[in-house]
């Protein structure tokens, strides 16, 4: 896959790729104790392949009034598959989601860094001008944003990093 997307995302991308490729390897199945880190790795892969996609297209695309569609589906689709809580009914039937604690350290700046950069972009896209000049460059730069963010707070809640002693 052509990547013209920052090395952040990149790195990102590659290390997920190389993840699911040794998870077949290794032919998961739902049996396996392996298999709830299986299915974590593929939702985090599944959500970078679909943000490279969309980095990659909107470079391409020559029809502006495509980007705001293009975006919000993308960023749909990168949420459903990487939202941290389950969906519950209340006492009145309807559908909610309970809210989701995440600790960030002062001492870790980079989690920070991410964490006030995916907010700003998420203050922003609420007053979006799709017609401006530079659009491709901020929708490039929001998706990889939140998409870093998303992939933090998901292996705060459910790792599957390699602990080796």
């Amino acid at each position: 896959m052509d990547i013209t997307i920052n090395t952040d995302i990149k790195e990102l991308y590659e290390y997920y790729e190389k993840r699911v490729i040794r998870a077949e390897e290794m032919n998961i199945d739902e049996s396996s104790r392996f298999y709830p880190s299986f299915i974590e790795i593929n939702k985090r892969y599944n959500a970078l392949s679909m943000a490279v996609i969309f980095i990659n297209e909107i470079s391409y695309d020559k029809e502006p009034n495509s980007y705001k569609r293009k975006f919000f589906c993308c960023l749909k689709y990168i949420l459903t598959e990487l939202f941290v809580s389950e969906a519950i009914i209340n006492d009145k039937g309807v559908k909610e989601y309970p809210y989701v604690n995440i600790n960030i350290y002062l001492q870790d700046e980079e989690t920070l860094k991410i964490y006030n950069k995916a907010k700003s972009v998420i203050n922003m896209i609420k007053n979006i001008d799709f017609n401006r000049k530079d659009i491709i460059d901020i929708l490039k730069d929001s998706i990889s944003s939140i998409i870093r963010w998303v992939i933090i707070v998901r292996e705060m809640k459910f790792s599957v990093e390699v602990k080796r002693k």
